[in-house]
C-alpha cells in the first residue's frame, strides 16, 4: 500500500551508481528514510524532491521493509535559501537540529509546523536569518522538552530587570539578588534579545518594531551573543554538537 507524506528533504545521500536515499521529515511520521531510483541521471523525472530543503507531498511505495518514493510533488523548494549563504547556513543549523533531536518514526506535529515556518521565513528574506535561527532554537527546544523560562529569575520569580546570570546545573536565570557560584553572568542585552524573540510568534518577527528599530550592527552582535548562548546550552543539555553553528558564530564575528 502507498503512503502519502507532507514531507521536508533534509537530508540527501548517493546511494549505488544512480540512486539516492533521502531523509524526510514528514507531518505524518516524524523521519522516514526513502530511495529515489535513477535520480541522479540527466532528466530523472524525480530529481527536484532530492534537493535539501525541498518540501513537497510524496508518495512512498514500500516492499521488504524498505520505501521507494514513487511520485512527488513539489509544494516549495525555498529557493531562494541556496541563493544566499547567511540564509543557506541558518536553514542547515535547523535541519542539522532536527536530524540529531528526533528518532525514525517518532510524530512531531509542532515541530514539523515550526521547521516549515522557519524556513518560509528564511527563505522570504525581510528579517535577518539568524534572528530567526535564534527564535526557531528557543521554540524547538521548548518543544523537544528542555524549554528554559526566560520571564522570570527561576529561584525567587521575580523579573530580571538589571543584571542576569544562568544556572546550567539547574537550567534557569537567576537575578542578581539571587545568583549564587553555580550561575553564569550574561549580558542583559542577550537576555532581553531572547526574551523578546521568545515571545514573538515567528510571522511576526519580520514586522516587529523592536527588530526593525535595532540596527544592522547591534542587531547582528545580538544574534551572535544569543547563538553562542544557545549552541552552548543544545550542547551541555541537548546533547547536540551542532557544526554549523560555529560556521555561523565566525561569520557574524567577521
Amino acid at each position: 500500500m502507498d503512503e502519502k507524506f507532507n514531507a521536508l528533504c533534509i537530508r540527501a545521500v548517493p546511494y549505488r551508481d544512480n540512486d539516492i536515499m533521502l531523509t524526510l521529515f514528514t507531518l505524518e511520521k516524524g523521519l522516514v528514510s526513502a530511495m529515489v531510483r535513477g535520480a541522479k541521471k540527466q532528466g530523472a523525472k524525480l530529481k527536484f524532491c532530492t534537493q535539501l530543503f525541498c518540501f513537497a507531498q510524496y508518495v512512498v511505495a514500500e516492499k521488504s521493509s524498505r520505501r521507494t518514493v514513487i511520485e512527488a510533488t513539489e509544494v516549495d523548494s525555498f529557493y531562494g535559501i541556496s541563493a544566499d549563504i547567511d540564509k543557506y547556513y541558518s536553514a542547515l543549523s535547523v535541519v542539522e537540529f532536527i536530524r540529531g533531536i528526533l528518532k525514525d518514526e517518532i510524530l512531531a506535529y509542532d515541530l514539523f509546523l515550526l521547521t516549515i515556518k522557519a524556513l518560509k521565513n528564511i527563505n522570504e528574506g525581510l528579517v535577518s536569518p539568524y534572528a530567526l535561527l535564534v527564535k526557531f532554537f528557543v521554540e524547538a527546544i521548548d518543544i523537544s522538552g528542555y524549554g528554559v523560562d526566560f520571564n522570570k529569575c527561576g529561584v525567587c520569580g521575580h523579573a530580571i530587570n538589571n543584571r542576569v546570570f544562568f544556572d546550567f546545573n539547574d537550567c534557569l536565570f537567576k537575578c542578581e539578588n539571587c545568583t549564587d557560584e553555580f550561575a553564569v553572568e550574561m549580558r542583559f542585552s542577550t537576555y532581553t534579545f531572547l526574551k523578546k524573540v521568545k515571545r514573538l510568534p515567528i510571522d511576526h518577527l519580520k514586522t516587529d518594531t523592536y527588530l526593525k528599530d535595532m540596527g544592522a550592527e547591534a542587531l547582528n552582535q545580538n544574534c551572535l551573543n544569543a547563538i553562542k548562548f544557545l549552541d552552548f546550552y543544545i550542547r551541555d543539555k541537548v546533547g547536540l554538537n551542532l557544526k554549523t553553528n560555529q560556521s555561523i558564530i565566525e561569520m557574524l564575528k567577521a
